[in-house]
């Protein structure tokens, strides 16, 4: 063993796996197997291997570092804000003399108004986005612009983003579950929404406490105005962009598929007749 470890140290040539061998029985051995351990891996790994240009996991979106790390800053002041008001002022107000009790809850509430607004007001800030490809398309850069050009709806996404917390998180979802829509009072500042398609069926959709949920988890703020494109296949995420249905649209859908569904069926109309007794036709000699 110290010998193998001591030529891999001398040479740095890599090692393969082990193969087993059979012995045949004869000669000054016991007849026991022999192992070979090839110096480099099988040639059918390694064209496998050199057959792929992009990895299973490609990243088609990437925010800038330093945008980055304002978003993250600026969600650690507002928890720091909030822990000095209610954890340092708010006690001192409550054993101060001079000040009414009253004080208290104010400090509490103030220093949790940051907070509570940069949460519920701005959706959770994507700084990568990652697409799972297929085994065709990860040969070439022409495969993989023709997948981009047509998403299959089941293309699963990983998003790595900010969240309530400042620290960066993991969601992967499904390209057919999203929607987008324009920044605005509503909506916050996010423009990505995902919507499972399972719960786009339940009646509980259109309540508020399911909106107020979607709305704190389910929306995302995608930045669309980069001077670069700093992603490892530039130019996919635009067009993946174009193929995700707006929000109004998507509803507007429904309606016009619910007007066109085919109503009860209609009673037949009787021609209508003139009123009174019909004449006879008159014979001419």
């Amino acid at each position: 063993m110290l010998s193998v470890l001591r030529r891999r140290t001398l040479c740095h040539t890599p090692i393969g796996p082990v193969r087993w061998i059979a012995g045949s029985g004869s000669g000054s051995g016991s007849g026991a197997g022999r192992s070979i351990r090839y110096a480099f891996p099988p040639a059918a790994a390694r064209k496998q291997s050199e057959a792929y240009k992009y990895p299973e996991w490609l990243n088609v979106y990437r925010l800038g570092s330093a945008a980055t790390l304002w978003l993250g800053l600026s969600r650690v002041c507002t928890f720091v804000i909030f822990g000095v008001g209610a954890c340092l002022y708010a006690p001192g107000f409550y054993f101060s003399p001079e000040h009414s009790n009253w004080m208290l809850p104010a400090f509490i509430v103030g220093s949790a108004v940051p907070m509570v607004a940069v949460v519920l007001a701005s959706g959770p800030s994507v700084h990568a986005i990652k697409i799972q490809l297929p085994a065709r398309a990860r040969r070439t850069r022409e495969s993989l612009l023709k997948l981009a050009n047509n998403v299959p709806p089941h293309t699963r996404l990983r998003l790595e983003c900010m969240k309530v917390l400042p620290w960066p998180t993991k969601t992967d979802v499904y390209f057919a579950d999203l929607t987008r829509h324009a920044p605005g009072w509503r909506e916050g500042l996010s423009n990505l929404q995902h919507t499972p398609l399972v719960n786009k069926a339940s009646p509980y959709e259109a309540t508020l406490w399911h909106s107020f949920v979607r709305r704190l988890l389910g929306r995302y703020y995608v930045q669309r105005d980069q001077s670069k494109d700093r992603s490892s296949a530039p130019g996919v995420w635009e067009k993946m962009w174009e193929q995700i249905p707006e929000d109004n649209a998507l509803h507007a859908g429904r309606q016009r598929k619910a007007i066109s569904r085919p109503s009860a069926a209609r009673t037949e109309l009787k021609p209508l007749t003139p009123p009174g007794p019909r004449l006879k036709p008159s014979t001419r000699p």
